[in-house]
């Protein structure tokens, strides 16, 4: 898909900026973490892998759905194969 954007100007940029934020969605959490979870976050974000622990409960989130797009495509892939596709049919094929 090919998305054409006008170009910017240096004095239009923050008008733009404004306008893709007003876009974005947002969902404020108020959590608690305890035990084995609370732990690692504590850890990550002591060690500089995660700025804060907001970033770091994003970053897991981000991650966990991979995990699962990936799950996703390999079970097609395996229904595909038991149909009789070939495996470098699929587009991103590894």
């Amino acid at each position: 898909m090919v998305i054409n954007m006008p170009v910017l100007k240096e004095a239009d940029s923050n008008n733009t900026l404004n306008m893709h934020k007003k876009s974005e969605r947002k969902i404020r959490l108020n959590m608690v973490l305890q035990a084995e979870a609370a732990k690692i976050l504590f850890e990550l974000k002591n060690r500089g892998i995660v700025r804060s622990y907001a970033d770091g409960v994003n970053q897991a989130i981000l991650l966990f759905y991979d995990k699962i797009i990936r799950q996703d495509l390999l079970s097609a892939r395996l229904k595909a194969l038991e149909k009789g596709f070939n495996e470098n049919e699929f587009v991103g094929a590894e």
